[in-house]
């Protein structure tokens, strides 16, 4: 009866042997359908995140937030910047002290063509009132100059007007009134666009324009 079974098993793989291998598996080698050519530019020079193919503005600022097309966003962006000059009594004479104030001022001008700005002169309460409007119209005309002469300013953009002892900026007869409102004041506001920058984990929340 063993002696049966093993006949049996032998034939049975004898019979799996004699099989040619290709009846199991195919050898032929596939062959790939051609690549379809790249038609679109899939770079991206500016590493703005927008392929070439659909690039309009090259050279955008890194960490600018974009459009579609590659270009950087817009936002209105605003900067402002203020004046104080002191005088002594009865007297316009601009001293060394104030220099750099005028400086920030004549530079602030500088980078954004289009400001001009009004000189306010002031004066104190001491003495006659029609004196004094004339002084603050000296002090007033006396920094105009400044900015003009010693810092390149278009005199077209400047423009000195005198108010005399009508605005003070402490109200009283003590003498830190009178020193405080011997001044020239000026104040400019400008709004510009600015490129959007994307927020990382760097930006400092308060936005400085």
């Amino acid at each position: 009866m063993k002696t049966s079974y093993l006949i049996i098993a032998s034939l049975l793989t004898t019979g799996c042997v004699s099989k040619p291998l290709e009846d199991f598996y195919s050898t032929e080698i596939p062959v790939m359908p051609d690549s379809t050519p790249q038609i679109k530019d899939l770079r991206d020079f500016d590493n703005d995140g927008v392929i070439e193919s659909r690039e309009d503005c090259e050279e955008t600022i890194r960490g600018a937030i974009v459009t579609n097309s590659g270009c950087p966003d817009e936002e209105i962006g605003e900067r402002s910047i203020r004046l104080d000059v002191k005088f002594a009594n009865n007297s316009t004479k601009l001293t060394p002290e104030y220099t750099r104030n005028l400086e920030e001022l004549a530079n602030f001008m500088a980078r954004y063509p289009k400001v001009v700005v009004e000189i306010e002169g002031h004066a104190s309460t001491v003495g006659n009132a029609g004196y004094n409007q004339r002084l603050s119209q000296r002090r007033a005309t006396a920094v105009a100059e400044s900015l003009v002469n010693d810092f390149g300013i278009s005199a077209s953009r400047v423009r000195a007007v005198g108010y005399g002892e009508s605005r003070p900026l402490i109200k009283g007869n003590t003498d830190i009134a009178h020193q405080q409102n011997r001044r020239v004041m000026a104040k400019l506001n400008t709004r510009f666009e600015k490129t959007a920058m994307k927020w990382t984990i760097y930006t400092d929340d308060k936005k400085k324009n």
